[in-house]
């Protein structure tokens, strides 16, 4: 009898062992097929999260921003390089005072435009500055104030309250058809403490998180990924634009607000 308790105690044991040792056998093999050879490095996968679940974000001085970029990051963020110059932005340096002749370009924008899972330095404003750098010889500075997680309302705040000082000549909307129709709740009173919980994305579970957005998010993503927008969405980005409109008037009458639109609705919905 004790043998046979033993032998099953045993296979109890061994059962358990290969079962884990399957799944973590599965985990990584699907990671290596997301994320190739950057699934085995721990530094990389690390900010592979939400922005708001990093350790490299802080709260803004501005409520209606409420977070920001901290400032000087050299890190990894969706597996590229995320850089940051000293105001915070995630752009090289610029000097606050614009140079005699430069031609000034706010970027507005969120993740798409910050460049979540592209090296700061190949996002598409900065590939566009260098173009037009090269072939022109008009002098050209494009800063990029978006952070992810932004919409219409907190691209309007940073142009009120941070792109003044930079004097800028236009500005440059990063455009999400996905979700700049989406309103911010409405404030019930005191704005909280920006207080991440910070997710280690080496240590999360990728099949899980894979299954879980085709079940739980798909439906969501379907619903508000339509051919065209309702009455109230339309209404809300007039608002807003005309708002920012408003703003860059403010900085300077009559400044070019540019529109870079990104119209992702069918492949949210796929």
């Amino acid at each position: 009898m004790k043998q046979i308790l033993k032998n099953r105690g045993i296979n109890a044991v061994l059962l358990v062992f290969f079962t884990a040792l399957s799944l973590l056998i599965l985990e990584q093999g699907f990671r290596c097929w997301l994320f190739g050879w950057k699934a085995f490095d721990y530094r990389a996968m690390k900010n592979n999260a939400p922005i708001s679940n990093t350790d490299f974000m802080r709260q803004s001085p501005f409520d209606d921003i409420y977070w920001a970029l901290k400032p000087n990051l050299d890190t990894s963020f969706k597996l590229a390089r995320l850089t940051t110059n000293s105001y915070g932005l995630a752009d090289k340096e610029y000097s606050l005072e614009k140079p005699a002749n430069n031609y000034r370009i706010a970027v507005l924008g969120d993740s798409y435009s910050m460049a979540s899972g592209v090296d700061t330095d190949k996002s598409f404003h900065a590939v566009l500055e260098n173009n037009l750098n090269t072939n022109s010889t008009q002098a050209y500075e494009l800063i990029n104030f978006a952070v992810g997680g932004f919409g219409l309302e907190r691209y309007n705040a940073t142009l009120e309250h941070l792109v003044p000082a930079w004097q800028p000549d236009a500005i440059l909307l990063g455009f999400c058809a996905f979700n700049d129709q989406v309103a911010l709740p409405p404030k019930t009173g005191s704005v909280p403490p920006f207080n991440p919980h910070i997710v280690n994305g080496f240590f999360s579970s990728y099949v899980r998180e894979y299954y879980r957005l085709q079940s739980a998010e798909k439906k969501a993503f379907q619903i508000r990924a339509t051919t065209t927008y309702r009455p109230k969405d339309i209404a809300f980005i007039d608002q807003q634009l005309g708002e920012m409109r408003r703003l860059a008037n403010t900085i300077k009458p009559d400044m070019p607000i540019l529109l870079a639109y990104l119209d992702n609705r069918e492949h949210a919905a796929s």
